[in-house]
């Protein structure tokens, strides 16, 4: 891996959310779930934060 800072403070990883104020890390769906139910949740959502910066312009 090229470009992945690791820290671990009191055991946990921060995932390099630390490295960018306001960052965020989703993850969307899981084992159990298909490809199919994943990309329409992205879709969804992408919608949601399409609407969300649209408002704040």
């Amino acid at each position: 891996m090229q470009n992945i800072l690791l820290l671990t403070i009191n055991g946990q990883n921060t995932y390099n959310q630390d490295l960018l104020d306001n960052s965020v890390m989703l993850e969307i769906g899981g084992v159990e779930n298909t490809l199919q139910e994943e990309y329409r949740t992205v879709n969804v959502l992408a919608e949601i934060i399409k609407d969300i910066l649209k408002d704040e312009e």
